[in-house]
């Protein structure tokens, strides 16, 4: 392998890292975000089983 495959198959490994952990972030968010949209969504139904029983 000369230098320059070396040298760019480096950046790739790092750049395939950086989207490795950028994917798990996005996951992250989306799950938690998920999370507070079904406790809305919760409290919500919630409130209009309320409304309806007054």
């Amino acid at each position: 392998m000369s230098k320059l495959e070396q040298t760019r198959g480096n950046k790739i490994a790092t750049y395939e890292h950086k989207l490795q952990a950028d994917i798990k972030i996005a996951n992250q968010r989306q799950s938690s975000f998920r999370r507070l949209e079904q406790t809305n969504n919760f409290k919500r139904f919630d409130l209009s089983k309320r409304n309806c029983g007054s």
